[in-house]
């Protein structure tokens, strides 16, 4: 289970109702039980949404964070930073 400990997002575009956006994952790190995670939005070519996301893995039995399995740490390698 993951819990959400911090976001930041920066709007550097007015982003359009009713047409496409394109989300990408620019970048993830892996701490010991934290997940960072960077990605952008796009429209019409542009970037309009940059967004930094902490997660945190979690024992959910004993309320408390836990390790990220090796897992998940070798399919987050391909977007580490």
């Amino acid at each position: 289970d993951w819990m959400l400990a911090s976001m930041q997002i920066d709007f550097a575009a007015e982003t359009f109702y009713g047409k496409d956006v394109e989300a990408k994952i620019t970048g993830a790190e892996v701490g010991n039980s934290s997940l960072t995670v960077d990605c952008e939005m796009y429209q019409d070519g542009g970037v309009t949404v940059r967004c930094n996301a902490v997660l945190v893995h979690m024992d959910t039995d004993e309320k408390k964070p836990a390790r990220i399995p090796d897992s998940l740490r070798d399919k987050v390698a391909e977007f580490s930073l």
